[in-house]
């Protein structure tokens, strides 16, 4: 009886903040993948400065709607970290890098776990296929040189930063 109300209690008293599908962690997550993806090293270093003028990859717009954000992030931090985990630049901290890749793995595990979200063939959520195909296609073209990668760091950031703001209702410029 005593124990049952001590697990009560713990669970009453326990924040949101521990739950694996608390918000607020899933939106530090995504603060600490933009400041690592900003760690990394050099931003486009001027011996890349061709390559990221060579670039033909553009992100879309980032929609407002949940019913379309949702399956865009998952997709998102799910190709992302996949990229990160098979070809990443050997220019990069190791440190920052392996952090990065830990933190995408975790905000894969909250979508699948907080949203499963079945595959939508909503015309945004194809643009945002057609982009990441894209990026995969130019790095893999460029044979994941660390210049491609450097030029697609950027990009990435952009679109995470986009993701951040339109999510967490923030203006706080990260990096």
């Amino acid at each position: 009886m005593l124990i049952t109300l001590y697990v009560f209690l713990c669970i009453c008293i326990t924040p949101a903040v521990f739950s694996p599908c608390s918000d607020q962690q899933e939106r530090k997550r995504r603060q600490d993948i933009i400041s690592k993806l900003c760690s990394l090293g050099e931003m486009r270093p001027e011996r890349c400065k061709g390559e990221a003028e060579n670039m033909k990859v553009q992100s879309p717009k980032i929609s407002k709607q949940e019913e379309i954000i949702l399956p865009v992030l998952e997709m998102s931090f799910r190709i992302l970290s996949d990229l990160l985990m098979k070809n990443p630049s050997s220019d990069w901290k190791s440190s920052d890098l392996h952090v990065l890749q830990q933190l995408l793995g975790h905000q894969r595990q909250f979508y699948a776990t907080c949203y499963p979200v079945a595959s939508s063939t909503h015309a945004e959520v194809e643009k945002w296929s057609a982009f990441w195909s894209n990026l995969t296609d130019y790095l893999t073209e460029k044979s994941f040189s660390s210049c491609a990668w450097e030029s697609s760091r950027t990009v990435i950031l952009q679109v995470m930063r986009g993701f951040y703001i339109s999510t967490a209702k923030s203006s706080i410029k990260i990096c």
